[in-house]
């Protein structure tokens, strides 16, 4: 899951309407807790050493089926899918030892690479649609805004919307408390926006598409994630692409997401340490505090490392590792990545806590880790 999982758990990642904890939580109706790499776990404090705990694998979108399985999982049992992969079992410790394993044969969606948070996006809003509007009413949507299929729009209060397309034929759209959309925009679901979102004037966005909160968004869209935090605000064109939290894309910038002789695209994975096919659509997946220069030329599925300051001539490279300054292989001073996080933070009334700071230290240090 590089780069997303390299200073959060997998659990704290968000992905359509929320993130992977919350829905776990909403579908199962019960606290759920992190547990992550050594590293990490200190942004998730939890005592996971006594008692009995269901063990879940963060990356597994829960199914009604799927739910009441791992709810009636006895102590050392647990599933997989028919490919062997672990969804869930219970147990007194992490390590899996001595369980007896069940076969869930159900398809399920499963996130193991970044390219899938971008493949799977659309049917993770649909879920997520049902999931938080359970039981729940829109507000009423103003008369100046032109809808299709009303149905399947939800208003979350507070959320600001006037002289707009909102188009749920093609999936539902939901807009968040605080939410903002400017006049002018054209949306097609399906879509969600996260709580205090803004969609700035004429933005013209496609299905598959969801920001997080706090997230400004701006230009053309088409199924892409902005985890939160993060800004696209101005014209320029981001496709089948996944960007962390606190990121932002300078004015006119673009990222291509189809190869011109409509082949399949790759990607490079660090966690395979090759380049892995990902489709015949791609575009770009970039980590947290991570940025791009204005008027940037973004390739078919690139890779962008975390806390990035990215600059450059030309179509830029498909993989530009953490930390690099520009693409010429030089690295980015720690202190004033540092400085560049904290003020972005303070954009959003937010600042580097010490937590997060010594993480992302010790990942300059350990770049691979």
């Amino acid at each position: 899951m590089y780069p997303f999982t390299l200073n959060k758990a997998m659990g704290a990642l968000f992905a359509g309407l929320m993130r992977f904890q919350d829905r776990w939580e909403k579908s199962l109706n019960q606290p759920v807790h992190l547990l992550t790499t050594e590293t990490l776990q200190s942004l998730y404090p939890q005592d996971h050493t006594t008692g009995t705990h269901t063990y879940i694998m963060a990356g597994v979108l829960p199914s009604p089926a799927l739910v009441a399985a791992i709810l009636s999982l006895s102590p050392q049992s647990g599933l997989k899918n028919p490919a062997g992969e672990v969804l869930a079992y219970r147990h007194t410790h992490p390590v899996q030892d001595k369980v007896q394993w069940s076969v869930f044969a159900e398809e399920l969606v499963l996130v193991k690479y970044p390219w899938d948070l971008m493949l799977h996006q659309a049917q993770i809003i649909r879920n997520d649609f049902e999931l938080l509007t359970k039981g729940q009413f829109s507000e009423a949507i103003s008369e100046s805004v032109q809808v299709v299929n009303s149905r399947h729009i939800f208003i979350a209060p507070g959320a600001q919307l006037h002289h707009v397309v909102l188009n749920a034929s093609t999936g539902p759209i939901y807009i968040g408390p605080g939410a903002e959309i400017m006049e002018g925009s054209v949306v097609r679901g399906p879509f969600g926006m996260g709580e205090n979102s803004v969609l700035k004037l004429n933005s013209r966005i496609y299905g598959g598409t969801s920001m997080g909160p706090y997230c400004m968004g701006g230009g053309e869209m088409k199924n892409a994630l902005l985890m939160g935090y993060t800004n696209k605000a101005h014209d320029g064109y981001l496709g089948d692409a996944v960007l962390g939290e606190w990121c932002n894309i300078g004015a006119g910038t673009s990222n291509s997401n189809l190869k011109n002789d409509a082949g399949t695209v790759k990607s490079w994975s660090m966690g395979t340490q090759s380049w892995v096919n990902v489709g015949q659509k791609s575009g770009l997946f970039m980590g947290d505090y991570s940025r791009i220069a204005i008027q940037s030329a973004i390739n078919t599925g690139t890779v962008i490392g975390l806390s990035a300051n990215v600059f450059g001539s030309g179509l830029l490279p498909k993989f530009i590792p953490s930390f690099s300054w520009g693409t010429a292989g030089e690295t980015y001073a720690l202190d004033k990545a540092l400085q560049a996080i904290d003020q972005w933070m303070q954009l959003k009334g937010k600042q580097l806590d010490t937590t997060t700071e010594n993480i992302i230290r010790s990942l300059y240090t350990n770049p691979s880790t």
